[in-house]
């Protein structure tokens, strides 16, 4: 099978890296298979061993794997052929199952863990995140924490019912997730105390609105978007005259400030559409924030958020404290999932690990 112009480009190209967008059934094995066998035969590689190639499926790494060794037997490279098998040829998944492998008992590791399927992981997963939440609502009522959690179930369902938005539950699902991607695991979370200024965040959400009502002059004429803009000019005007007169000191004043704040609709540009929702997503993260700060005032208890998190380095992840999930939540699932977080396994690829 002859190469195509663009096929044979990427073949050729061995003297820097290049990218490829190519869709389904292009030829994309067939290509790599030859750059691979080009490489070695032209001596711009010189062993099969420093080779790197990564697929998506175990089936395609098998296949790619088979086209290579056919190849190099065809071209009369026999040696090169009988490596194909131990090549660094494989998913992404069977690479780092072989560097783990190889380093094992400087990482803690049993050699012998194998991947874990996937119905399993969502299986063990279920079961730390009842777990925490059967731990968290357990807590003894002299436990310093337990204001909190009470707080915690009152403002959220334990668990998601159909499509009632955000519960415990979920929130817990939201905070694996973001620990399953860093290297750390839960130890990169750093537990916060919430910390509520009233009068920035009233401010924070003067300046969205301010924000947005300059987009809405630019869009096309519309009597209700100018009358709207209009008004929540002259309320920030107002609330801006109270928060220098020191009337933002607590938050049920803010709270009840943010509530007589017109709202925006989503009509105008597509652009314009997300800014509003960007917008109203300022107004609600802040005005839940400050629900909680009057059902926690009293509260001095570790606190992390919920998935607004921000990455600050590679290994830690800061919480703004929006909406508040306990530290024993964290404690509980770290000692429910099937590895501790010295094991870079399941939180550098999002799967737990098991051990035949």
């Amino acid at each position: 099978m002859a190469l195509t112009l663009g096929q044979a480009k990427c073949v050729d190209t061995l003297d820097r890296s290049i990218v490829v967008a190519a869709g389904a059934g292009s030829g994309k094995t067939f290509t790599l298979t030859k750059r691979v066998v080009h490489a070695i035969t032209s001596g711009q590689v010189d062993d099969i061993e420093r080779v790197c190639a990564i697929t998506f499926t175990n089936k395609a790494a098998n296949e790619l794997k088979s086209r290579i060794k056919a190849e190099l037997r065809a071209s009369g490279m026999l040696e090169q052929a009988l490596k194909v098998d131990e090549a660094w040829i494989s998913t992404i998944h069977g690479l780092c199952a072989r560097i783990l492998r190889a380093h094992a008992i400087q990482l803690g590791l049993d050699p012998c863990f194998s991947m874990i399927d996937p119905a399993l992981s969502d299986q063990l997963r279920e079961q730390a995140v009842d777990q925490a939440l059967q731990d968290a609502q357990a807590i003894e009522r002299s436990d310093g924490r337990r204001s909190a959690i009470d707080a915690l179930f009152a403002e959220y369902p334990a668990r998601s019912n159909g499509l009632r938005g955000d519960s415990v539950q979920s929130m817990v699902h939201s905070l694996m997730a973001a620990a399953s991607s860093n290297e750390r695991s839960f130890d990169a979370f750093e537990l916060m105390q919430p910390a509520v200024n009233p009068a920035a965040l009233v401010s924070a959400v003067l300046d969205a609105f301010m924000d947005l009502a300059d987009a809405a002059d630019v869009q096309n004429p519309n009597k209700a978007r100018e009358e709207w803009a209009a008004n929540v000019r002259q309320w920030c005007i107002q609330v801006r005259a109270d928060l220098e007169s020191g009337n933002a000191a607590n938050a049920l004043w803010a709270l009840q400030t943010l509530d007589s704040l017109p709202k925006p609709k989503k009509v105008g540009t597509a652009d314009y559409r997300e800014h509003v929702a960007q917008t109203l997503d300022v107004y609600q993260t802040n005005v839940m924030e400050l629900q909680l700060s009057l059902r926690l005032h009293a509260v001095h208890t570790s606190c992390i958020a919920r998935p607004s998190v921000h990455r600050v380095s590679s290994t830690t992840m800061i919480c703004s404290c929006w909406q508040v999930l306990p530290s024993v939540i964290i404690q509980t699932l770290k000692l429910c999932m099937p590895t501790s977080s010295s094991s870079s396994w399941s939180t550098s690829f999002k799967t737990p690990t098991k051990c035949s």
